[in-house]
């Protein structure tokens, strides 16, 4: 079975071919940084895609392949800076996507926030607190 996903650069070969020598490897770990211009001079807009997998093999399970790939991210996604927000804190799911909303106009130079007051607007407010 083939999966019509394109997956770029991840699992492609990797590596030189010479005239008297080569070395080639599957990239099973690989990322992507995508620089663009900010709105706001003097903020770097970068964004850092990373990209990993397993290879599933009869005998293969779940946990186990869940586990192997989160291990081969760890070893990329440690290289970088974490949020200063975790959305495991949330208290629940709309609280989680609106801080991580808010997270985002923010990194994407956005400075003022005006929120109508209302019963949906909550998880926003609690967001921008």
């Amino acid at each position: 079975e083939s999966s019509a996903y394109d997956r770029g650069f991840y699992a492609g070969p990797f590596g030189y071919v010479g005239r008297s020598e080569a070395e080639i490897t599957v990239a099973i770990r690989c990322g992507l940084i995508d620089n663009k211009r900010s709105a706001n001079p003097g903020v770097p807009k970068s964004n850092v895609f990373v990209f990993a997998g397993a290879g599933i093999v009869p005998g293969s399970t779940v946990q186990g392949e869940w586990a192997e790939t989160s291990l081969k991210l760890n070893v990329v996604t440690t290289l970088f800076p974490q949020s200063p927000i975790s959305l495991l804190d949330a208290p629940n799911p709309n609280v989680a996507w609106a801080t991580a909303f808010i997270e985002e106009l923010i990194r994407c130079g956005v400075r003022q926030f005006y929120v109508c007051p209302g019963s949906r607007s909550t998880p926003f407010v609690a967001a921008l607190a």
